[in-house]
This record gives structure tokens, C-alpha cells and sequence, in this order.
């Protein structure tokens, strides 16, 4: 079957849904063309140096999908207006097409009437993504616009494919009263997922990891993968590391989404400061390898937002300590796959997950599996796929 993947943005190195459905689709023998822009996406520069990307066809030679880029003529912020996509896509003739990325804009033209093929679109709308200042002359036509092509998606997809419990609500802020019923009617729930190629589990290579930390037998570690910005007040969770080890136990945390900044400075200061400095390991963003076998190392992870790395690290069968949010309240089963914190219950629920880790019949490979059913992209692609009714 052809299957298009339209999506404003798409940075193969990146360990974003697009990327991973496109490789899934591929793997399943279907041929799979992504129709993209040109553009790197500001919030990814820090992390992807040096990457630009020319307008034309590219193949990704390891797993046999193609690119298409087109050149925006106009963009601002996330947002951009491109030229021939909807003739390129018909051009493919694709039976499937699937959306990612709706208020980026890039998608409009395809949400059309005359249409000869199945058209699913994804939406990934969330808490913790930019909110918007309606009172902002810009954020007011952005608005707008994003009302605009949301209005269009409901009608012309034949399915929506939100990602959390909350993100329905969400997109009932941004479009007219009159859509919600069709939204509804049309949505069907789906998840964020891991790539199980590159996070997975190996007791061996968890040894191996943790002697080269000089993690002793008896030290329990601690891991977060995101980006280092003030908002994410990892501040708090090093001073109950702090404690903790002030306290007796032993107790590692590994930082991992330093960026080359100030603030980055200021946090490894902050960790310099204290007396168990030796505990703290940090480290800017990772390539899938080395973070896998740290998450390997690593006995619970840390996620103070949503992130598509939550999905990465239970794939390896660390507990996930997360915050109590609609957002991310899929992801884990209380007591089982990890905690959810309440309100002013961090380091009770820190303490819950130690505990956990600590108990001899506690079983990693077990929770590693329960992951890979529940969140695998492999499993992933093969509902959106049954989802489309096509297979």
C-alpha cells in the first residue's frame, strides 16, 4: 500500500512519531513517502547542529522510505505555507495519508473534498506545549489560522488520532462549538510509543554500563532525559537526591538534555555545591546508544513533563515517576509501571519507586514487556493502520 506522511517538520535523527511511523510503515512492506519542508524547527537547533536540509527527493537507504522536501515561501514560528503539495501528493496516489503536525499550517491543502484516498491525522495538541497569548496582535492571527485548518481537518479526515485523554479538550478550545460532536464521533485514541530497535533491555549491558559509572552493587540511580530549561525546577529533584544520600542511601542521578547555555551553567554550579557532588552525572544530548545503556544503568526515571523520552526509558523497564497530569495519564499503571506525584507528595512518591526497585521480587523484564505491548511503535503503527481500515 502507499502511505503518505505529511508532516511541517521532519528530522530523521530525531526520535519524534514521525519519524518512527515512517519506519514502521516501511518495515511492514508498504511503500512510504513522507512530504515535508525544508525547515529545522528552532526548538530543535540546539540539539540538531549543523543540519540543513535542500529542497527535492531524498531515500532513506537503511529503511527504504522516501522524503520529499518542499521550500516554504512563507514561515513564521512553527507555522508555514508551501506550495505543489497537494499536487506531489496526488502525484504519489497514495490510498493512505496520514497528518501530523495539523496547526503547523503545512497540511491545509490537503483537506479537500475531491480526495482519492484515506485521510487519518494525528493530533499531538497538549498542556505542556506553547500556550499562546490572545491578546498578542501575532498570536491573535495565529489563532486564527490554526481555527481555520483544525475546522478543515475534522471535516475532511475520515479519522482523528489523538494522543492523550486531554488533547480533545484541547482542540475543542481552538475551533467552534459546531465541530465538537464531529470530533468526537471521528476520534479514536492512540499513544506516543518507543522504537524497540533502539530502547530496549540487556542484564549484560546493564552491568557493563553501570561499572563504567562506578555504579556499586548497591546503588540505586535516578535518570532524566529531556531539555535543561528553568520551568522543568530539576533543582528540587537534586535536593532530595542530595537528601537522600545525606541521609544514608545511595543514590545516583543521571541529567541527561544539557544544552550549551547559561542556565546549564547554573544547574551544574548549583550540583558542584553540594556535599554528595560525586552522585550527579551529567551529560548533554545522547545519541540512542549511549542513552539506552543509561537508561539501562538506571533503576527509575524522572519526567517533570510530557516528552516523548518517557516512552523511550519504560521501554528499557525503569519505573517512571511522573507528575499528575491528563496529558501523560495514560503512560503508567499505578504501583505497577511507576507512580504518578500528587500535589506536595514528590518525595513520598520518590521514596514509593526506591522502595520498588529495592524489593528482591521486584521484576524489570516484566515491566519491560507490559511496555513493549502497550507502546512499542511497531504495535503503534499496526493500529493506526487497522484504525484506517485498509489492512
Amino acid at each position: 500500500m502507499k502511505i503518505a506522511i505529511v508532516c511541517g517538520h521532519f528530522i530523521p535523527q530525531m526520535g519524534f512519531v514521525e519519524v518512527y511511523l515512517a519506519k514502521e510503515f516501511a518495515k511492514l512492506h508498504h511503500e512510504v513517502k513522507v512530504f515535508t519542508s525544508t525547515v529545522v524547527p528552532k526548538y530543535v537547533r540546539g540539539i540538531v547542529k549543523n543540519e540543513a536540509f535542500n529542497v527535492g527527493v531524498t531515500k532513506h537507504e537503511e529503511f527504504n522510505y522516501t522524503i520529499l522536501r518542499l521550500k516554504p515561501i512563507v514561515s513564521f514560528g512553527q507555522m508555514l505555507y508551501v506550495k505543489r503539495l497537494r499536487k506531489e501528493i496526488d502525484q504519489f496516489s497514495p490510498e493512505l495519508v496520514i497528518v501530523i503536525g495539523v496547526g503547523k499550517l503545512f497540511p491545509e491543502a490537503i483537506y479537500t473534498e475531491n480526495k482519492a484516498y484515506k485521510l487519518l491525522t494525528l493530533l499531538g495538541d497538549s498542556s505542556d506545549n506553547y500556550q499562546s497569548d490572545k491578546s498578542k496582535i501575532v498570536d491573535k492571527v495565529k489563532n486564527k489560522l490554526k481555527q481555520r485548518i483544525y475546522q478543515k481537518s475534522i471535516t475532511h479526515s475520515d479519522k482523528l488520532l489523538p494522543y492523550t485523554p486531554e488533547t480533545i479538550d484541547l482542540v475543542k478550545d481552538i475551533v467552534a462549538q459546531q465541530y465538537y460532536a464531529e470530533l468526537e464521533s471521528k476520534s479514536e485514541q492512540i499513544t506516543l510509543g518507543f522504537d524497540k530497535d533502539y530502547f530496549n533491555y540487556s542484564p549484560k549491558l546493564r552491568i557493563e554500563t553501570r561499572a563504567e559509572l562506578k555504579l556499586t552493587e548497591d546503588a540505586t540511580t535516578l535518570i532524566t532525559a529531556t531539555r535543561i530549561v528553568p520551568f522543568k525546577k530539576l533543582e528540587k529533584v537534586i535536593d532530595w537526591v542530595e537528601d537522600m544520600n545525606t541521609n544514608g542511601n545511595q543514590l545516583h542521578y543521571i541529567i541527561i538534555g544539557f544544552l550549551e547555555n547559561d542556565y546549564a551553567s547554573e544547574v551544574k554550579n548549583y550540583i558542584n555545591k553540594k556535599v554528595h557532588k560525586d552522585k550527579f552525572h551529567c551529560y548533554p544530548f545522547l545519541d540512542y546508544t549511549a542513552l539506552n545503556k543509561l537508561y539501562m544503568a538506571a533503576d527509575i526515571a524522572f519526567y517533570p513533563t510530557a516528552a516523548i523520552s518517557i516512552f523511550e526509558a519504560i521501554a528499557t523497564g525503569l519505573l517512571a515517576v511522573l507528575p499528575d497530569k491528563r496529558n501523560i495519564g495514560h503512560i503508567v499503571d499505578d504501583k505497577e509501571t511507576g507512580w504518578y506525584i500528587k500535589e506536595n507528595s514528590i518525595e513520598e512518591t520518590f521514596q514509593k519507586a526506591f522502595d520498588a526497585v529495592n524489593n528482591p521480587k521486584f521484576n524489570r523484564e516484566k515491566i519491560v514487556m507490559i511496555n513493549e505491548k502497550k507502546y512499542s511503535f511497531e504495535n503503534i503503527a499496526k493500529r493506526v493502520l487497522k484504525l484506517s481500515r485498509l489492512n
